[in-house]
Order: structure tokens, then C-alpha cells, then sequence
């Protein structure tokens, strides 16, 4: 997938880029990992400013924690429900309901956060850089979640692989059947 960290400006007014090639979709592992099934992504790093917009459609669970080096996170709800969720190194931890279309989450640099979706959603994610202070894009790094945020995630992740299990059994037992 061409990127447009790749492209340059000085032709051109404004930048564009076809929706189609930013289309990512995600299966089997990888979309129970990420807890996302299928997002449009366009990310642009020109000189030291940057921005990453992601559209996407997120399943029912958990997010990975992390945080980022060098970038602001904005979460903005467009349909279903997510619970926005940062901690810090001293054990404090707050949360905040996005279920209105609008509701929006902010995480500065190096807060750790993440996101419990509570039912499918779908959600615009900006990233981006603050001109004066950064000079390279940063990074995104994994964090552990705090206390029982951690088993929730691995009790979600065991339901979704058996819950993938009994349907591949169900589809295999359907094509048996039909043979």
C-alpha cells in the first residue's frame, strides 16, 4: 500500500489520495489482536509535522494499551459505545464514556491509554505531531493495562478465539452435511 509519508508537496496545493487505497481490512488473528475489522488509514509526515487519520470499524473488546513518544491521540465516536480509558504510573486511572456521535478523547504524548469498545463502533482516530516540539516521528509503544483491565482483555481475546472455534466447527460440520 502506497503511503502518503512518501509523498511531496511542493507540486501541488493540497494533497489527495483515493479512499480505496488506504482500505485496510483486517482477518482471523490479526483482527481479534488488533480488535479492528476494517479501517480506512491515511497517515502524511511532511518535514517535522505529521498526521495519521484512521476511520475505523472496532470490534467488541479490550484495546491493547499503549502510548505514544511524540503524539497527540483524538478518538471520536461515530456509532456504538466505547469507554476511553488513561493511567499513570501511581496506580490513578480514569475513564470517560464516549455513546454520543461527536463524544471525542484526547491522550496526550506518553499517556497510557487505551480504549474499551463496548459494542462494534466506529470511530474516527486522529494522530498528530506538534509542529514546534517535534522534530521526528515518534513511536507507539505497548504498555501493560493496569490490574483487571489486563485479565478483561484475556478473557475477551479467549472468548473471541473459542467463539472462532465453535464457528469453524459449525462450518465444517455444515459442508460435511452437505457433501
Amino acid at each position: 500500500m502506497r503511503n502518503l509519508r512518501n509523498c511531496e508537496m511542493n507540486e501541488h496545493l493540497f494533497l489527495f489520495r483515493e479512499g480505496k487505497e488506504a482500505l485496510e481490512e483486517f482477518e482471523d488473528e490479526e483482527r481479534i489482536r488488533r480488535g479492528i475489522k476494517r479501517r480506512f488509514k491515511h497517515d502524511f509526515k511532511h518535514d517535522i509535522e505529521g498526521l495519521s487519520i484512521h476511520d475505523g470499524e472496532l470490534l467488541a473488546q479490550l484495546q491493547e494499551g499503549h502510548k505514544h513518544t511524540t503524539l497527540y491521540e483524538a478518538v471520536m465516536l461515530l456509532e456504538g459505545e466505547i469507554k476511553a480509558c488513561c493511567w499513570d504510573d501511581e496506580g490513578r486511572i480514569e475513564t470517560k464514556s464516549l455513546s454520543k456521535r461527536g463524544d471525542l478523547a484526547v491522550f496526550p504524548p506518553g499517556q497510557s491509554h487505551t480504549l474499551f469498545v463496548k459494542q462494534e463502533s466506529r470511530a474516527i482516530v486522529v494522530r498528530f505531531f506538534p509542529k514546534a516540539e517535534i522534530h521526528e516521528v515518534g513511536e507507539r509503544i505497548p504498555v501493560p493495562l493496569p490490574g483487571e483491565l489486563k485479565t478483561l482483555r484475556k478473557k475477551t481475546l479467549d472468548t473471541q478465539y473459542q467463539l472462532k472455534e465453535i464457528l469453524q466447527q459449525i462450518e465444517q460440520e455444515l459442508e460435511r452435511k452437505r457433501r
